[in-house]
């Protein structure tokens, strides 16, 4: 299941680099929870698809570009764990911002059912012993 987990979890990053939004939404269940830090556009926790629809529109709306790249993905039995480098240019300002962002995606039953970000590593790892 873990090669599977970690493939899935690619794809869907494979998918939403392209600009393919309902290949990488095919991915998240129905009733999928997703968090993004409370400090950043859009903050917060939001259920469903039409909630990762939300939150992503919410989370880009202050660019003109946005770029995320997968830099390292690791199996950690149900979740996986993703480190992530966000490049992005702001609309209003045309500031250019990156940023590592870990992402901590947990799988069941071949659907994602849950993401949650983070800006520090060790919080990640903690998340994930703290479901475990």
């Amino acid at each position: 299941m873990s090669d599977e987990t970690v493939k899935l979890v690619a794809n869907a990053y494979a998918a939403f680099s392209r600009g393919d939004n309902d290949a990488a939404l095919s991915y998240y269940d129905r009733d999928v929870e997703f968090s993004q830090p409370a400090d950043e556009p859009g903050g917060g926790t939001y259920h469903g698809i039409d909630g990762v629809v939300e939150a992503f529109r919410n989370w880009l709306a202050p660019w003109d570009e946005y770029r995320v790249d997968l830099e390292e993905i690791t199996d950690r039995g149900e979740h996986v764990l993703a480190r992530t480098r966000h490049h992005m240019h702001g609309k209003a300002s045309g500031i250019e911002v990156e940023k590592v962002i870990f992402q901590l995606w947990t799988v069941r039953h071949g659907r994602i059912v849950r993401v949650r970000m983070y800006y520090d590593e060790a919080q990640a790892l903690a998340a994930v012993e703290a479901t475990d």
